[in-house]
């Protein structure tokens, strides 16, 4: 079965389980690109866990993203991970999106969770494009997006806004990017 038509049923399926339940936010998190452990053995960049549907256990994204006080408009809600590689012809690609959202408060350390029966994460290769070097993008509205962003490269705009973005996209660009 094409990757996109099953991707497809299973927005379907839960958004028909869900039923009005779901509020249909999508969030956006820019994962750093990966490191082989010879480039830094202690940089922990596994996070997200795929395998078992969670994000947040290195604290990274505690102090934006999954501050105590955005955690109640997660629950429910998706994420849509994405991430470049290193240098300027790999481009930035939409890595995952998530099953809907629900919240785990640690003593330290806020985590999402997630059913991780429901999807899986792309392969980088066969990713969309979230966008490249020369403005390229599988989503024409997350293009308009960066507009007003003041760097100069591409990838560049995609880090200044995504980076620390604690904020659902607006509902027209959330929409294109959850038909993917």
């Amino acid at each position: 079965m094409n990757v996109t038509i099953f991707r497809l049923f299973l927005l379907f399926l839960t958004l028909f389980s869900l039923g009005e339940a779901i509020a249909e936010n999508l969030y956006v998190v820019m994962l750093r690109p990966p490191r082989t452990r010879h480039q830094n053995p202690i940089d922990m960049r596994s996070d997200p866990f795929w395998h078992c549907g969670s994000f947040g256990l290195t604290g990274c994204h505690g102090d934006n993203l999954l501050h105590a006080n955005n955690l109640k408009n997660l629950v429910g809600n998706r994420i849509a991970f994405i991430q470049g590689g290193r240098g300027d012809h790999y481009p930035i690609k939409l890595i995952f999106i998530t099953p809907p959202l629900t919240v785990a408060i640690h003593h330290f350390i806020n985590e999402v969770r997630w059913d991780p029966t429901l999807d899986i994460p792309f392969n980088y290769q066969d990713a969309p494009l979230f966008i490249d070097q020369d403005g390229n993008s599988d989503f024409p509205l997350v293009k308009n997006m960066l507009t007003d962003v003041n760097r100069g490269t591409w990838k560049g705009k995609v880090g200044s806004k995504f980076r620390t973005f604690s904020k659902p996209l607006e509902p027209k660009i959330a929409s294109q990017i959850l038909l993917t």
